[in-house]
């Protein structure tokens, strides 16, 4: 196992850090909290609210003819469906961590339809957080009705706060997700190792709007959707950061066969930490006796006892993290 830098890793960094031209930015902040007088809005009246950041619009009727959209101490409770568009839309552009933050609690029976939040592509309601349909428990979902999801086991009529980070990867490209449930927010930013679940979608390239949803009655204390994750949890005021600003990491060959170097730059001495895990979030390998000085690093890592497939390989070093895809294929 080698650890030390060598001058492919330097190329690497160099091409890594130059390649490509990002297909778009994504909104540093997006938030919509509710703070509006207590009122009992229709499908006319509810283009009355218009506040928070990051939105092209007021909130507006999705589809149908009846909604009823009641403020109340700065919670939302949604009968009906109502979208709102973003300023700027989300884009799988595979520069940013796309972070979604939102408290959410089903109104009435537990066994009604859905209850959510949907971001969409156009016409396709491709992001979901919220009521499965027809359960008891609330989920986070990707590609669609019928598409991978992690099911927590927090029943709808509780208060749950969801807080969903996507690794972009492009179009086309399988999408990493994480999900805290009702994460303890303290000083910094939660850790990987206190996450919920973790899949795998295929983002449809941009989004341009979301929409609060049911069939029933949703209640929403907040949304907050961006890339500045600190400002998004009330940590302090930061900019949103794209990968080159972050740890780097890569690997060569990919795909492998037998094995591969991960190439890894750490910004600052502190212990780290690689892990590679499957497409369903299991662990199959961990790396802790990385170097702890900053600076450029080469991990030679034998694949030859796993199976044919796609993998991740996240880097951690004090509470940051960065995240690339394996293909291992013999």
């Amino acid at each position: 196992m080698k650890n030390n830098f060598t001058f492919s890793c330097l190329c690497l960094m160099i091409g890594f850090l130059y390649s490509g031209i990002v297909a778009g930015q994504n909104p540093v902040y997006i938030e919509e909290t509710f703070d509006y007088e207590d009122a009992i809005l229709d499908a006319a009246s509810i283009t009355d609210l218009d506040g928070g950041t990051g939105w092209a619009g007021s909130w507006e009727l999705q589809d149908g003819d009846a909604i009823t959209f009641e403020i109340s101490d700065v919670i939302a409770s949604v009968l009906g469906n109502a979208k709102r568009t973003f300023e700027t839309p989300l884009v799988d552009n595979g520069e940013e961590d796309i972070w979604i933050y939102a408290h959410l609690r089903s109104g009435t029976s537990a066994t009604a339809g859905y209850a959510g939040i949907s971001i969409w592509s156009g016409e396709s309601e491709d992001i979901y957080i919220g009521q499965e349909w027809d359960k008891e428990l609330f989920s986070v979902r990707g590609e669609g009705w019928g598409g991978t999801n992690y099911t927590s086991e927090v029943d709808v009529k509780e208060d749950v706060t969801f807080l969903v980070k996507i690794e972009t990867w492009e179009p086309g490209e399988p999408d990493n997700v994480t999900v805290w449930l009702n994460p303890e927010i303290g000083d910094e930013v939660p850790s990987f190792e206190t996450a919920s679940g973790t899949f795998a979608i295929n983002l449809l390239g941009t989004y341009e709007f979301l929409s609060l949803r049911s069939d029933q009655t949703i209640l929403c204390d907040f949304i907050k959707i961006g890339t500045d994750i600190e400002k998004i949890l009330g940590l302090g005021s930061s900019v949103g950061l794209t990968k080159k600003d972050k740890l780097i990491l890569e690997n060569y060959p990919n795909p492998v066969k037998t094995a591969t170097n991960f190439c890894y730059s750490l910004k600052e001495n502190g212990a780290s930490k690689i892990e590679l895990f499957d497409m369903n979030g299991k662990i199959v390998k961990t790396f802790n006796n990385l170097s702890p000085i900053a600076g450029c690093h080469l991990l030679e890592v034998d694949v030859t006892g796993m199976k044919d497939g796609i993998y991740y390989y996240r880097l951690t070093q004090n509470n940051n993290c960065q995240t690339n895809k394996l293909i291992v294929s013999k």
